[in-house]
């Protein structure tokens, strides 16, 4: 250094520790995802196989019971006003008769009332767009004037 040369700092980069360091990093990571999968799919297993072999609520069998004899048999809810309760399958084939039976007056209309009219024409008795009052805002709990402290 006395010839007047500066000497300077060589960089030389540890490239083999990073280069482990990744590697382990990486091993590290793959390891603790492939064990949190395990644990996640023996958890799971777990549940199910609880779920199977619980016995099963005899409180729950008897609702369950009494819903599908209500859904399935003939019974009667009110004698004296007449009430009776029918299996759904039948109730919905006697709706589907009554529907398909309507009178003329309940029967859907074939045609429009006025053809002539354009979608842009109002029907009378509607509203008019200008006596509509547009809704107002809504106040917020806690303050004065809808909002303003």
């Amino acid at each position: 250094m006395s010839n007047g040369q500066v000497r300077s700092e060589q960089d030389r980069p540890k490239t083999l520790i990073v280069v482990v360091a990744l590697i382990v990093g990486v091993v590290t990571l793959i390891v603790i995802g492939a064990g949190l999968k395990e644990y996640y799919e023996f958890a799971i297993r777990d549940e199910i196989t609880k779920e199977e072999l619980a016995p099963v609520d005899a409180r729950r069998l008897a609702l369950t019971k009494l819903e599908q004899r209500h859904l399935t048999e003939y019974e009667w809810v009110d004698q004296t006003k007449g009430v009776v309760r029918i299996p759904i399958d039948r109730a919905m084939m006697l709706t589907i008769r009554d529907w398909n039976t309507l009178p003329a007056h309940l029967a859907p209309a074939t045609a429009p009332a006025h053809p002539e009219r354009s979608r842009g024409t109002p029907t009378p008795g509607a509203p008019s767009p200008e006596r509509v009052i547009p809704a107002q805002p809504e106040r917020s709990r806690g303050t004065k004037n809808g909002g303003t402290k």
